[in-house]
């Protein structure tokens, strides 16, 4: 694995340069993997399965930040960044705070950088607004890992593409002093999180299953 430079560009019109280690598919966007040579003799690329993004690999307009002047942009959920096209050029955002929220007006969408707990770590995470409540917001982090393939160790077996691989999306709620905690698992726990409504959670949460249509009923609640 090779050290690139990677170009970071503020809407300002600011460019940074920071070198970073980046895996075979960051170095080449186009997802044709290079041929390996190994001891036995000369291998041809394993190709690649699936793509880092999400809603295929098309750009869509934005506002980023506080500009007005719309930008292309597409979520590379591998990455958890945007990029975004300047001159004709592909870009990686930065996750700085001026970077946010993401404005797409053709869907009235936003997404949001928030510090969060992800798989036992704190991380600075792009998450998209599911619900907008007055008090209590809900978002989802949508994340894509990247499998690196195989060669098939004899004449046996098959040989295995590189892999984009899709998470379960992760939830997460914004609460009014402005901090993000991962969404409850089950009734008991978001009874310890909002302790001033377990009487109006007992009464309107009959499951301990919390599905993906539960969490409007839920946030709703919250809200009011």
């Amino acid at each position: 694995m090779k050290n690139i430079f990677i170009s970071f560009l503020s809407l300002s019109g600011v460019l940074i340069f920071a070198q970073e280690a980046a895996p075979l598919h960051i170095q080449n966007m186009s997802l044709n993997a290079q041929s390996i040579f190994l001891k036995d003799g000369f291998k041809t690329d394993l190709g690649t399965e699936g793509i880092p993004y999400i809603n295929n690999d098309l750009f869509s307009e934005a506002k980023v930040g506080t500009s007005e002047k719309l930008t292309s942009v597409r979520y590379n959920a591998s990455l958890d960044q945007f990029e975004f096209l300047q001159n004709g050029q592909m870009l990686l955002m930065g996750k700085e705070d001026w970077y946010s929220p993401v404005y797409f007006p053709s869907t009235n969408e936003f997404v949001v950088l928030g510090d969060i707990i992800y798989k036992n770590k704190s991380t600075k995470s792009y998450l998209f607004e599911y619900i907008k409540g007055d008090k209590v917001s809900a978002y989802r982090k949508i994340s894509k890992t990247f499998k690196k393939g195989e060669y098939a160790a004899s004449s046996f077996d098959k040989d295995q593409p590189n892999r984009f691989r899709e998470e379960p999306d992760q939830y997460y709620l914004k609460l009014e002093d402005g901090k993000f905690v991962e969404f409850p698992k089950n009734k008991k726990k978001l009874i310890e999180l909002f302790p001033d409504k377990k009487k109006s959670i007992n009464d309107n949460v009959i499951s301990n299953d919390f599905d993906f249509n539960t969490k409007k009923l839920i946030v709703s609640l919250l809200n009011r």
